[in-house]
């Protein structure tokens, strides 16, 4: 902003090209904090936040099998533009869940969707498979992508931490949405795990009880 305000000070009054490639950083780096500052308030919410479905009253009803329909269909023309395919299997079969968030459950689907589509090797396919395992619903994402190693699997789910081989392809993150996706999972009374092979993929399984009491 001091760059900027200096040229439009100047005596020639400023150079156009000059104040508008200044607005443009400007506008990136807002941008940029704006995304940190909301995956923080989420961060701190999830952690202060009740577990979901235990303060008793009506039950509220969730179709699974709808939502992530409704997550793969908003995420498509991403996955389009890097031509990856979708293989989903399970998602026409209605699964009902009682007691969930559905906003905040929606956000912890589209972390996964979105994580797949950003890490998957251009043209590549993404696995969506949804189904019941005992009185669980089991959801599971499958990439073809860069993976994840061994060693780095132990921090994904440490504020800020990064796998090594998103940082070395230059692939932009934060670090904190799979931590805020486990979290919102086991408000659930869920699970998380996450399997990878560098230049494999990477599977990610989000387990969560049909009824919450």
């Amino acid at each position: 902003m001091e760059l900027l305000e200096d040229e439009v000070d100047s005596p020639a009054g400023g150079d156009p090209a000059v104040i508008r490639s200044h607005l443009q950083v400007v506008t990136r780096n807002v941008t940029r904090l704006q995304q940190l500052i909301l995956g923080l308030l989420e961060t701190a919410r999830s952690v202060s936040s009740d577990r979901i479905g235990s303060r008793g009253g009506p039950h509220r009803v969730t179709l699974l099998d709808e939502l992530v329909r409704r997550q793969v269909e908003a995420i498509s023309p991403r996955a389009a533009a890097r031509r990856l395919r979708w293989s989903l299997q399970g998602c026409d079969a209605p699964l009902e869940l009682v007691n969930a968030d559905l906003e905040r459950l929606g956000q912890a689907i589209d972390n996964v969707l979105s994580n797949a589509v950003k890490y998957a090797h251009e043209g590549g396919l993404i696995s969506v498979e949804l189904g019941m395992e005992g009185n669980q619903a089991r959801l599971v994402v499958r990439d073809e992508g860069i993976g994840i190693s061994q060693s780095d699997l132990l921090g994904l789910f440490t504020p800020y931490f990064r796998a090594r081989t998103a940082t070395d392809a230059g692939i932009p993150g934060y670090g904190l949405g799979l931590m805020i996706t486990r979290r919102i999972v086991r408000a659930h009374g869920g699970e998380m795990s996450i399997a990878s092979e560098i230049g494999v993929g990477t599977r990610v399984e989000l387990v969560i009880p049909v009824v919450r009491t």
